[in-house]
């Protein structure tokens, strides 16, 4: 008697399989999954395009996969989503890994921190890649060119906690020179003969002018050898920089990225105006634009400074006015101390092209952040030809019960509809 897996149409095989991966819980669903790769060999390719759609490894273990990658056709076919956690020198298996992974289309790399100067010197090819998301958490900044040499368009990056070696490198470097005060002329001599002659060594990072790396533009990293720039900057969707926005790093960020939205998370007070410098780099090509503040309640004194703070024009972001394409804007303003100093900023220097603009806060924060609102809209009621959307949201989180709520955000509401003239109180809602 021929067997169950023999008798069913492929297609409905491969229909059960596709159900069993999806209404399972992640653990049974795997088991489940394995075991039908024991059925026959066409139950084995469908649930291994399942199985081995997502991928994550140690640094470690990279080698070994690239490897098991480039004679495995089950892998070349099925991975879609790889995560590399810990140190490896990828950009010497760069070419090797997109060429085995035709359908890679998520790569996430985890504490890949090691400096520019050792990874291996890479040489982006002509036709670059594009992938739809790209991760990089806890990652030397002076590396990152060699990590988005391979691409030329990122649907999604999201950077995360980027290390700037520049501040270590600067400091060895102060260490070795006050060091080398107290050798003798001749013994310095000595070590510049050696530093040249290991410097010499190091052919791939060395031009010679027969290199193809010789007509690369070069950035200056700060530590070891230049590294390869991108010849031209990266093109991405939308750009997440979570606790990325100190000034040297995003000034390091803004010759590297063209993002057409852009989310600031975990920015600070002082971090305004770097992100404002940022903003200007990327100001041609800017459609969204979502700032999430910290709350900086540890600043020294911010309690006695509140007031101050939100009473001056401390914070330029003049830049978004220079933003053509700029249409949609979300701020969070939950337990920002700061937060009238930023929205009144934000208003300041919208551009007329805007459609959109969503604000999150607290039922605290309600009366000032309407007062600003409302006196800004009084005199601009022909400024923004195409705003249809003003939103605020998360006002009745604070609420025991769902009758409380309902009957403030009816309140707020009202208060709209009073406050703001008729045109943009229509287009103005109070949200849970």
């Amino acid at each position: 008697m021929p067997s169950t897996a023999h008798t069913l149409p492929q297609e409905l095989a491969d229909h059960i399989i596709d159900l069993v991966s999806t209404t399972s819980r992640p653990a049974s669903s795997s088991k489940d999954l394995v075991n039908c790769t024991l059925v026959c060999r066409a139950w084995m390719l469908r649930a291994s395009r399942h199985l081995l759609r997502r991928v994550s490894l140690l640094g470690l273990q990279f080698p070994a996969f690239l490897a098991l990658v480039q004679r495995s056709e089950r892998f070349q076919t099925s991975v879609e989503d790889l995560c590399i956690l810990g140190a490896v020198d990828i950009t010497q298996h760069w070419d090797a890994l997109l060429t085995a992974l035709p359908k890679l289309a998520a790569l996430e790399l985890w504490s890949n921190l090691l400096p520019a100067k050792d990874f291996t010197p890479y040489t982006a090819p002509a036709q670059r890649r594009t992938l739809a998301t790209l991760k990089i958490h806890c990652a030397e900044l002076s590396a990152l060119p060699l990590l988005l040499a391979p691409f030329e368009h990122v649907g999604l990056l999201a950077l995360r906690a980027l290390e700037d070696d520049s501040c270590d490198d600067a400091h060895d470097n102060a260490h070795d020179h006050g060091h080398d005060h107290g050798h003798d002329h001749a013994h310095d001599a000595h070590d510049d003969d050696a530093h040249d002659d290991a410097h010499s060594d190091r052919g791939s990072s060395t031009p010679t002018g027969n290199s193809p790396m010789d007509h690369m533009p070069i950035v200056t990293t700060p530590t070891g050898p230049p590294a390869p720039a991108l010849s031209a900057p990266l093109a991405v969707g939308r750009l997440v920089l979570e606790d990325c926005c100190q000034a040297a790093t995003l000034r390091a960020l803004g010759g590297l990225l063209r993002p057409t939205a852009v989310f600031a998370n975990g920015f600070e007070r002082k971090d305004a105006g770097a992100l404002g410098a940022f903003l200007a780099r990327a100001a041609p090509h800017v459609e969204h634009l979502n700032l999430l503040p910290t709350q900086d309640d540890e600043a020294p004194g911010y309690q006695a400074n509140v007031s101050s703070w939100n009473s001056e024009s401390l914070i330029d972001f003049a830049v978004l006015a220079e933003c053509p394409k700029l249409t949609s804007i979300t701020l969070d303003l939950v337990d920002v101390f700061w937060s009238q100093c930023l929205f009144r900023a934000v208003l300041k220097n919208m551009p007329s092209g805007m459609s959109r603009l969503r604000v999150t806060l607290t039922d605290d924060q309600w009366e000032d952040t309407l007062d600003i609102l409302s006196a800004h809209l009084a005199d601009s009621e022909e400024s923004y030809p195409n705003f249809h959307g003003i939103e605020f949201r998360g006002i009745a989180d604070g609420f025991d019960s769902n009758e409380e709520a309902q009957e403030v955000l009816y309140m707020m509401n009202s208060e709209v509809q009073e406050r703001l003239s008729p045109r943009f109180s229509a287009i103005t809602r109070v949200l849970p």
